[in-house]
């Protein structure tokens, strides 16, 4: 605070939480730690991105903060990932490909509230913390996003899903878009909060127009367009 920062703290919580011995009250994760820092939302997380993993844009578009305990938290007091420490290391998302945890960054990172993190990879496994030497933390759809996020903070957020798209809506001129049947692909999907006007994906330069209530144009090879 001497120094004008404001620190953010955020941790995760491993188990349920039990409630009061002395008083009987039953306590949740929500009640117990959430009013001195943010929490992982872990469950929520490996949701968006198995669901991106096996091609279900229903999945994708979850909203959600509900914790393990089933309390549920305030957006801004929710971290999301596309992919855990823990995860990678007991292999439950180790064989899931780089394609696959980008688009779950495009939907957990483009947030509205969420503080969101991406994993850097090692190279390869082990018991010991590796080098993060798989830099597809740094590719452009992943950039794209970051800033995307960046320029959008204060606006408002709308997910939803139509056949193998999954997107997110931020104010009314912006919209991330993920292709979680394949990569490229041309789209039409419902406006539900964008202006009519002409946009550029700052991931392939494509344009998209909104126009009689659709978003319009092709993602490109990534899967990823940021609108």
């Amino acid at each position: 605070s001497t120094r004008g920062i404001t620190p953010y703290y955020y941790g995760e919580v491993l188990d349920k939480v039990t409630g009061d011995s002395d008083t009987g009250v039953a306590s949740t994760v929500l009640s117990s730690y959430t009013s001195m820092m943010s929490i992982t939302t872990s469950s929520v997380s490996n949701s968006v991105r198995n669901s991106v993993n096996s091609g279900s844009a229903t999945g994708a578009k979850r909203s959600d903060f509900y914790l393990d305990d089933g309390s549920k938290a305030a957006g801004n007091k929710s971290v999301l990932w596309n992919e855990s420490h823990d995860t990678y290391a007991n292999g439950s998302s180790r064989g899931q490909s780089d394609t696959t945890l980008k688009k779950t960054w495009a939907m957990v990172g483009s947030r509205a509230q969420a503080c969101a993190m991406y994993l850097a990879r090692p190279s390869s496994y082990s018991n010991q913390i590796g080098t993060a030497s798989v830099t597809a933390w740094g590719d452009v759809e992943v950039k794209a996003v970051n800033r995307f996020k960046n320029y959008f903070v204060g606006k408002t957020e709308y997910l939803s899903s139509e056949g193998s798209i999954a997107y997110n809506e931020r104010g009314t001129e912006g919209v991330v878009l993920v292709n979680c049947g394949g990569s490229s692909t041309s789209v039409s999907v419902t406006a539900h909060k964008m202006a009519a006007g002409t946009y550029t994906d700052q991931v392939t330069g494509n344009t998209f127009t909104v126009a009689n209530g659709k978003i319009s144009g092709n993602i490109g090879s990534t899967g990823v367009a940021v609108v």
